[in-house]
């Protein structure tokens, strides 16, 4: 039985995704989650007792890690690759908060089309695409029998895009991707709900629409995403194999790890 966490907001396991040649993802072994830096008091050693967790990528920036250390003398191995430089992270932290989303909402298309644009640079900047390929190393490596999450802050927007690329690695549909990855909604709902009415009651509400469409994962956001690869790139697989630097050889190794 698992044990729930207390110092993570989210801890969700990609275990039983149907691929599209009917093979499942194993359960407990991948994990998408927010960030270990709140973890309390037997948080840890329920992580690796029921959860079996030996293994935590970090894609945040040196800001956050500094501001937000975690895992330090831990038995859990952790790995940072930070998708983007701390000044390219638009991401709304307690400290930056209203000026970013003041600045956002100024902008044509508002916070929404910041977070668009967002997503295109997690495709297009060489920093996050080499924290791809040092995750990617990364699971090729480590023995199959231990669990490993990766996240960034709340586990949506540089995480989602990292799910979106290790889902299809292993072979899922992109409609199945999607879903999964709007998922993180259901997920946090409450914590979107509060900051949305707390906005409202307290500060703006027109500065709490911003906000929400900041806080939630979107079907847009994350097909700009998948647009820019086609743009950009071709298409996905040309993107996995020629930009990432996975070869068919580390791909089925992939899935003879994760699938079953």
């Amino acid at each position: 039985m698992k044990k729930k966490i207390k110092g993570l907001s989210l801890l969700n396991d990609l275990g039983n995704i149907k691929t599209s040649d009917n093979k499942r993802i194993r359960k407990g072994v991948l994990y998408r989650s927010s960030h270990f830096a709140k973890l309390q008091d037997g948080d840890e050693e329920k992580l690796i007792k029921y959860y079996n967790l030996h293994h935590v990528v970090d894609f945040r920036t040196e800001e956050e890690v500094t501001k937000m250390a975690e895992l330090t003398n831990s038995k859990i191995n952790r790995y940072w690759y930070p998708m983007l430089e701390s000044h390219e992270n638009r991401m709304i932290t307690k400290e930056n908060r209203m000026p970013i989303l003041k600045d956002m909402s100024k902008q044509p298309g508002g916070a929404k089309q910041s977070m668009t644009n967002y997503y295109c640079l997690l495709i297009t900047s060489k920093k996050a695409q080499l924290a791809y390929k040092n995750f990617f190393d990364k699971l090729l490596e480590i023995d199959p029998n231990e669990a490993l999450a990766f996240h960034c802050t709340q586990g949506k927007d540089r995480t989602g895009v990292a799910l979106m690329l290790l889902l299809t690695v292993l072979g899922v549909e992109k409609k199945r991707v999607i879903k999964k990855y709007l998922q993180y909604n259901k997920i946090k709902f409450n914590f979107r709900f509060w900051a949305y009415v707390g906005m409202t009651l307290f500060i703006s509400p027109r500065l709490a629409l911003h906000l929400d469409k900041i806080l939630g994962a979107r079907k847009e956001y994350i097909n700009a995403a998948y647009q820019t690869i086609e743009k950009e790139y071709q298409n996905i697989d040309n993107y996995i194999r020629n930009v990432i630097g996975l070869s068919e050889d580390d791909i089925q190794k992939l899935r003879l790890k994760y699938l079953h």
